[in-house]
């Protein structure tokens, strides 16, 4: 410790000798030592030493006195530097002087509910300044503090601009954009058509006149004119405003003769079930359907006895100016299969229904085997047919025609007979369970649960469900034990979102891909595909796709169709490209009936086999039967050889909202004839029977790839983008962000109330919001369209439930390519 002292002491007086100005005393102080820009201020010192040689300011060439003072004016905070040399040594002093310059941290609109700033609403603004005297608005408010906020009404869209000033002149700005929306307008109707009233209103505000050139007159600043036109209205506003401006509104609205708009009625009915017929006129002076006089828009609900047909006619000044017809056909649908009978059983004249359920056509060209039903009128399942003679048999099978190639032909068959067939089935049971299925899930499930307890033992069963998701209930299994306890524990989940009808069907094919037996597929579903998009790249997201799938692991489809909101055409078409067979049901106790009728009809059948004529493409099959009633009673059904299937045409050629009410798909995306990159991504092909006119010989037509889908709903009058709906459209937005040559078109829809225009408006906002949020994704602008179709295209047209409400108030997406 003692040596430890001494050397620190040893070192101090070593330090003290080498100071030059150990003797010396220097004061420097500044008159202040925080500054305004601009401002300025004297430093001043004071040095006490021996043998001083000079005085210095670093950076100032100049010399100064032992005492003596220096003004400066600093841009920025500095540091000032005395430099003293005496015989000693050199010696240095400083002090930091601090400048402070105005400065605008922030200047921002208050954000209301709906950022929204009306030209007649207060708008309140704020800032946060710093280091300024005074604060002001340009020409809104000259004196404010360093922070707050103001409120003041601005009358037209503008860019305040926030100036900070201190006491030396220097000034800080920022300026904000302010979109006031101005509330002044003119509306008229986008077209008009013969007979109606032309309604034209304005509103200005700020004005010295208005003045329409081509009348020759000058009119108020607000008002409205009625007009009956019988060309297009064609004129021009010129609004001079009180600020100079002039400006120049055209108004063009184009003049159609009286028609119509659409007809619809439910194309397919089962007898005893209700349909909707609707319709939507344009013009005229009265519209006769069947020749009874009804309003131009309207629908009714109708429960036919047999085909129907509804003729409208629009009349104006006397003369017919359109004329249309639509048809419903009532389907006379055999009774379900509960039990049996033997032919020699039957009454004199009873009839019996023969039915197509199955074709085999693995074989062809070789031979085509029909699989054929014979049912009473109570349900029987008729044997015996083959234990005829074979005059006998001929006289219930009468004749079988194929027509091909536009040519028809008569085939000479073999019949025969089985009644207890060990075939073993691998069997997907693959079920709809969207919201709209709701009341149709209970007897489902019991007929599931039926269906298991009657099974072959050497069946096997998959269980699929879907709405907008896909769930597997079970894979592959033989044990009825096994299945029947996932059914107890309560397998079924209850989902009740969208339909995602045609991947879920491919999601139940696919449970098959290993099955050791015959495939087959039973298909149940209420509605219509709405929401395979977001699987796209993954699984089938439109018919024909799906189709190929089944025909390519040879797996047979029987769909099942409930009630009026299933697309019955399409759906028959699907089964009989797969050899299967499609039902329509009119309600869900049927459903039961049905799932007993399964296993009866995949052991007991009539085989028909022919040699058919050799080429690909359609076939139609035409039957002819002795129902003990009429020898000319027929069953149809129709295969097809090859893949080239023209079946995408039902979806998108057949007249719907979207495609009647568009123009040119290609012209609405204006699309370059230049190839896109395809960065070896497949897309699902289409079919090319979807044409859409080009605008020239090297325009590429745009086609869509799957039926519009919905992939948003909204609140009740509401245009906000839901989280939940997020993630479908990020999976989407991946497929399209990987393909270039994919378009979008987003559809924007509400429920039935509201006014007209309000609801068309708030169409084009919830498809707004969509488009916005695929932008943000990184899809490009170009891309993307939106069109809003308000409540003119509903999926229900009775909103007396509220899912129904809540399914109309949608976003649907069509994807082209």
């Amino acid at each position: 410790m003692k040596n430890l002292l001494i050397y620190f002491l040893l070192t101090l007086l070593i330090f003290t000798s080498c100071d030059p100005m150990r003797n010396s005393k220097v004061r420097i102080k500044p008159d202040k030592k925080r500054l305004q820009l601009g401002e300025e201020t004297t430093i001043r010192w004071k040095i006490k030493a021996e043998g001083i040689k000079s005085v210095r300011i670093e950076g100032v060439d100049r010399e100064f006195s032992a005492i003596d003072e220096f003004v400066v004016k600093p841009d920025t905070t500095m540091r000032l530097t005395l430099i003293v040399k005496t015989d000693k040594g050199t010696a240095k002093k400083a002090c930091k002087i601090y400048v402070d310059k105005p400065s605008i941290s922030s200047f921002t609109l208050t954000k209301n509910r709906r950022n929204r700033y009306l030209d007649s609403i207060p708008i309140e603004v704020s800032w946060f300044v710093q280091n300024a005297t005074r604060v002001e608005i340009k020409g809104i408010v000259d004196s404010l503090k360093n922070f707050g906020s103001h409120t003041f009404v601005l009358p037209f869209p503008d860019t305040l601009k926030l100036f900070a000033y201190n006491d030396f002149g220097v000034v800080a700005s920022k300026e904000l954009f302010v979109p006031i929306i101005v509330n002044e307008k003119i509306s008229f109707p986008k077209n008009i058509y013969e007979g109606e009233l032309c309604k034209i209103v304005w509103k200005y505000k700020q004005v010295k006149k208005i003045v329409i050139p081509e009348l020759g007159k000058e009119i108020k600043s607000s008002g409205s004119m009625d007009l009956m036109p019988k060309k297009d209205v064609d004129f021009t506003l010129l609004v001079h405003h009180k600020n100079g401006n002039i400006d120049t509104v055209p108004v063009f609205i184009p003049f159609f003769p009286a028609q119509i708009a659409k007809i619809n009625s439910t194309q397919t009915l089962m007898k005893g079930q209700n349909g909707v017929f609707s319709w939507k006129v344009y013009g005229g002076d009265s519209v006769l359907i069947n020749g009874i006089k009804h309003p131009n828009i309207g629908y009714r609900i109708f429960k036919p006895k047999c085909d129907t047909t509804f003729n409208v006619k629009v009349y104006f000044d006397g003369k017919i100016r359109d004329d249309q017809t639509t048809k419903t056909s009532v389907i006379m649908r055999r009774s379900l299969i509960t039990g049996s009978k033997n032919i020699s059983e039957l009454k004199p004249r009873e009839r019996i229904d023969f039915e197509i359920f199955n074709i085999d056509y693995s074989q062809f060209p070789k031979e085509i085997k029909l699989y054929v039903l014979v049912v009473d009128t109570l349900g029987n399942y008729i044997e015996g047919i083959g234990g005829l003679s074979q005059k006998m048999q001929n006289q219930y099978f009468s004749a079988l025609y194929e027509t091909y190639g536009g040519k028809r032909k008569k085939l000479p068959f073999k019949i025969e007979e089985f009644t207890q067939v060990e075939n073993s089935y691998d069997i997907s049971l693959t079920m709809d369970y969207s919201g709209s299925m709701s009341c149709n899930i209970a007897p489902l499930e019991n007929a599931v649960k039926m269906f298991v307890e009657n099974k072959d033992n050497s069946d096997a069963i998959s269980i699929c469900q879907f709405d907008d998701k896909l769930n597997l209930g079970n894979s592959l299994i033989r044990s009825k034990k096994i299945i029947k306890l996932g059914l107890d524990n309560n397998m079924f989940n209850k989902m009740g979102g969208g339909t995602a009808l045609y991947a879920g069907a491919d999601y139940g094919i696919s449970s098959l891909a290993k099955a050791k037996n015959k495939r087959v597929q039973i298909l149940l579903t209420d509605g219509q595909e709405n929401s395979s998009i977001e699987y796209i790249g993954q699984y089938a997201v439109n018919a024909l796709q799906y189709v190929l799938k089944a025909r390519k692991m040879d797996a047979t489809v029987h769909i099942v169709g409930i009630g009026s909101g299933v697309n019955s055409l399409l759906l028959s078409q699907i089964a009989k490209l797969t050899g299967g067979n499609f039902h329509h049901l009119s309600k869900s106790n049927d459903i039961l009936k049905l799932f007993q009728e399964f296993p009866i009809i995949l052991r007991r059948y009539y085989v028909i086999t022919y040699k058919p004529p050799h080429g690909e493409g359609e076939h139609k099959i035409a039957m002819y039967y002795n129902n003990r009633q009429n020898y000319a009673a027929q069953t149809q059904t129709l295969y097809h050889i090859g893949d080239d299937i023209k079946i995408n045409q039902m979806e998108f050629e057949e007249p719907t909202y979207w495609n009647q009410s568009l123009d040119s798909l290609t012209q609405i995306f204006n699309v370059s004839p230049t190839p896109s990159v395809s960065n070896n991504v497949t897309t699902p092909s289409v079919s090319n029977n979807v044409t859409t006119p080009a605008k020239n010989n090297s325009t590429p037509q745009l086609k869509p790839i799957a039926p519009p889908q919905a992939v948003a709903h909204f609140d009740f009058n509401d245009a906000v983008l839901l989280d939940v709906y997020k993630q479908k459209l990020d999976t989407i937005a991946k497929y399209i962000n990987k393909n270039p040559d994919i378009y979008v078109l987003i559809m924007g829809h509400t429920d039935k109330v509201g006014n007209a225009n309000y609801c068309m408006e708030l169409s084009k906002k919830r498809a707004g919001s969509v488009r916005d949020y695929l932008v943000s994704l990184g899809i490009e602008t170009e891309r993307i369209k939106i069109r809003g179709f308000g409540k003119t295209a509903p999926i229900w047209i009775i909103e007396d439930k509220p899912f129904k409400a809540h399914e109309n108030r949608r976003i649907e997406m069509l994807l082209l390519k």
